[in-house]
């Protein structure tokens, strides 16, 4: 099924197309209006070259061989303008030629000038550029000698305060030294000391430790006398236990029995239970089904008749739209008809107007004709 209604959907379709069909009329009607502006001032443009032809075909047939016969004259005098235009056109090449001849003369004259100018302009600068170097190397040579001076004396005086620095620092060095090896002394003799003081130390803690291993020795005697005491009374509460134990037993082994008996009646009451559960569930399933069955034989009958609707709804669409077509074309050859029919009575009354003035245009020459037989003074 559609989740919007088909109607709608086709609406707007509808809409969309329509849109685009006035879009493109809008397009084709400009076009062609450009192109009836364009055709209409093109021809206006072209009407003063083609006058002679156009004012021939609106006038009589008489008055055009008469206005021919002045073209050939006209023809003539062009002719000959456009000898003299061409003798124009050449001299004026000639002048063109010889100002630019004069003009590239005057032109190289200026440039072999500047070039001159430039050369001498460049040497003048190289000539003072030498000068200032010279002076400027001059002056470099004075700076660096004084320079050199201050150094040397710098130097001097620098080598004789680090002559002084070291020997002072020697000087400090050895007394350094002698004060470090008094030092050392000293030190030694403090080490013998605490050595001996330590030697001391070490006889007493010895005597202190014998004495202490004696009370340990004793302690340890009455501590073994506790334990087999101690040792007698856990045998007797261990057979105590084991009578307790055997009682204990005993007991379980009854309540194991009784336990026994019990759980072989749940078993025997679960399994009559599963065996309803079973059944039961069969019968639903059974159920189940039959109902998914019948449901699924309506689905298919509604499909079927679902789709035989639509066929019958597309074969009327497309029965519409032919009849449509059929419609369209028979209007279509209805103005064809119409418009070659209206074509063909135009061209019938232009050849009868064409007949007619023809006839009245002999009637009028046989009348002139007559006329000039009966005047006897023309004689």
């Amino acid at each position: 099924m559609l989740l919007f209604p088909l109607s709608s959907f086709k609406e707007r379709r509808r809409r969309r197309r329509r849109r685009r069909r006035r879009k493109r009329r809008r397009k084709r009607r400009r076009k062609r209006r450009r192109k009836r502006r364009r055709k209409g001032r093109r021809k206006g443009r072209r009407k003063g070259r083609r006058k002679g032809r156009r004012k021939g075909r609106r006038k009589k047939k008489k008055k055009k061989k008469k206005k021919k016969k002045k073209k050939k004259k006209k023809k003539k005098k062009k002719k000959k303008k456009k000898k003299k235009k061409k003798k124009k056109k050449k001299k004026k090449k000639k002048k063109k030629k010889k100002n630019k001849k004069k003009k590239q003369k005057k032109k190289k004259k200026k440039k072999k000038k500047k070039k001159k100018k430039k050369k001498k302009k460049k040497k003048k600068k190289k000539k003072k550029k030498k000068k200032k170097k010279k002076k400027k190397k001059k002056k470099r040579k004075k700076k660096k000698k004084k320079k050199t001076k201050k150094k040397k004396k710098k130097k001097k005086k620098k080598k004789k305060k680090k002559k002084k620095k070291k020997e002072e620092e020697k000087e400090k060095e050895e007394e350094e030294e002698k004060e470090k090896e008094e030092e050392e002394k000293e030190k030694e003799k403090d080490k013998e000391k605490e050595e001996e003081e330590e030697e001391e130390e070490e006889e007493e803690e010895e005597e202190e430790e014998e004495e202490e291993e004696e009370e340990e020795e004793e302690e340890k005697e009455k501590e073994e006398e506790e334990k087999e005491e101690e040792e007698k009374e856990e045998e007797k509460e261990e057979e105590e236990k084991e009578e307790e134990e055997k009682e204990e037993e005993e007991e379980k082994e009854e309540e194991k029995e009784e336990e026994k008996e019990e759980e072989e009646k749940k078993k025997k009451k679960k399994k009559k239970k599963k065996k309803k559960k079973k059944k039961k569930k069969k019968k639903k399933k059974k159920k189940k089904k039959k109902k998914k069955k019948k449901k699924k034989k309506k689905k298919k009958k509604k499909k079927k008749k679902n789709k035989k609707k639509k066929k019958k709804k597309k074969k009327k669409k497309k029965k519409k739209k032919k009849k449509k077509k059929k419609k369209k074309k028979k209007k279509k050859k209805k103005k064809k008809k119409r418009k070659r029919k209206r074509k063909k009575k135009k061209k019938k009354k232009k050849k009868k107007k064409k007949k007619k003035k023809k006839k009245k245009k002999k009637k009028k020459k046989k009348k002139k004709k007559k006329k000039k037989k009966k005047e006897p003074w023309r004689l």
